[in-house]
Order: structure tokens, then sequence, then C-alpha cells
């Protein structure tokens, strides 16, 4: 497994501010609950994408990365410096042909934000047209970034997940992506932490063969994927050979609830 010094300098930055080094890490585990017998509130305070639970000689401790950390900078770090992944294994397929099939539902949430992008965009051409000086312009900016952050969350916030013969393929509003089954090492879904979002998928690819083996770290919000298919999905998957999982609590309605908590 290869690492570049950036990534290592990276790594090492996002761990100072736990406290150690990437030496002190003995084993970790990531994509899943906390574990090795945390309590459980500790699990149920622990949920989420970009959960990394690290064992040190001095104890244990669950950090959240980011995307912005850059994890797959952390995740090539420690593997590459011989820190055994407690949970990152490869599986082996059981299914023979895959059958094509589609885990997709209607959004509500898509359509409003689709219409306020329209209205959005509208509003920008009446401010520029019918509108001059001042006005114009702070009405042109506010409703221009309205424009660019409803399509945003259009691009990104609502995926919805197809088992392809080739591979695994993720598509949102112009866009797919996919990823063979035989670079998948590990897929995982969880509740999303943004109020307007209800769950994700993460995602680690290997890439390169031998000593130039390294691995990508993804996250995608799929919220037109039904979530009652997604344990059906976790165990397709794992019949593809796909070390796959579902970390959603059934009783929880969305991360933040909490009327409708119970432990498993």
């Amino acid at each position: 497994m290869r690492h570049t010094a950036k990534e290592e300098a990276r790594a090492r930055m996002l761990l100072r501010r736990y406290g150690i080094t990437p030496e002190d890490v003995k084993r970790f585990a990531c994509l899943c609950r906390p574990q090795w017998g945390e309590s459980e509130a500790e699990v149920e305070a622990n949920y989420g994408p970009g959960l990394l639970h690290i064992e040190t000689c001095g104890g244990r401790l669950t950090i959240k990365v980011h995307t912005r950390n850059h994890p797959s900078a952390l995740l090539n770090t420690l593997l590459a410096m011989g820190k055994p992944c407690t949970n990152l294994h490869p599986a082996e397929a059981t299914a023979g042909e895959v059958k094509r099939e589609r885990f997709c539902r209607p959004s509500l949430y898509m359509f409003w934000y689709f219409i306020v992008f329209l209205m959005a965009l509208v509003m920008v051409f009446w401010s520029l047209t019918s509108l001059t000086g001042l006005l114009a312009a702070i009405l042109g900016v506010a409703f221009g970034a309205l424009c660019f952050y409803s399509l945003f969350l259009l691009l990104t916030h609502f995926c919805y997940v197809s088992l392809e013969a080739e591979g695994l393929a993720i598509h949102s509003v112009g866009r797919t992506v996919s990823y063979p089954y035989r670079r998948l090492r590990k897929v995982n879904f969880d509740f999303a932490r943004e109020l307007n979002s209800t769950h994700v998928m993460e995602l680690i690819e290997e890439v390169g063969e031998g000593e130039e083996r390294f691995v990508r770290y993804h996250l995608y919000y799929i919220g037109r994927v039904p979530r009652k298919r997604l344990n059906e999905l976790a165990e397709k998957l794992q019949q593809l050979g796909v070390d796959a999982s579902c970390s959603l609590n059934d009783t929880k309605r969305h991360y933040h609830d909490t009327l409708h908590l119970q432990h498993n």
C-alpha cells in the first residue's frame, strides 16, 4: 500500500488535533459503529459518516473525518504504515450473473429544490433586466446564490443506486459514476447529519496493483434510495463479493431523531 508525503502530512495534521500521531495507532476501524466493547450510549452518540475508531496504547477514541479532512490520505497513511484495519477485508462472491436492478424512489425534496432553482433563475433575469443600480446588483447576487445553492443540492444530494453487470453505479442529475465490484473494499449505509438529508453511502475503493495500491474514500447522499431497501442492497452487494453493511437504526427516522430512539 502506497502513500505520498502530502497525504502523510495531512494525516498527521488531523491526528494532532486529538493529541496522537500515526505511530500511536495500534489498530483502527472505519465505516461502522464503534467497536471494541463501547457502551450503547457511546455507540448511539457516534453515528453518521466519516467515523474512524482508533485504538492506541493509551486507550480508544472515535474521530469524525469530514471530506474536507481528506479521509483517503488518512487511510492510505495508516495502511502504508502497517496499522491493521479490523473491518477492512475482502468478501467472497456467492452470486452468479448480475441482474440489473435499480434502487430508486421519487423525492418531494428534489421536486421542491427544482422549483426553487427555476424561481431563483427567473428572478436573476428579472432583477438584471427590469431593475437598475444597487438594488439590481443586490437582488441579482442574492438570487444567483440561491440558484447555485439549489443546483448544488440537485447535483449532489439526490443520488440513487443501481446494480449493473460491470459494477455499482451511482446516478445523480446529469451524472453517473460507476465502480467495478472487484475494486470496492467496503460499502456502508448510514444516516446523514444534515437536516435536509436522510441517509448516505460511504465506500472505499482500491486502485492500482501490488505495491502501488492505494484506497480512495467516497461519500454520496443517496436520498432517492428507499431506506427500507438499504439492507437488501447491502445483502446483494455481499453476494457480489463486496464487504457491505447497513448501520442505520431501524427505529430512528433520521440522525437527530430522539423520540423514536430504541437501542438494538
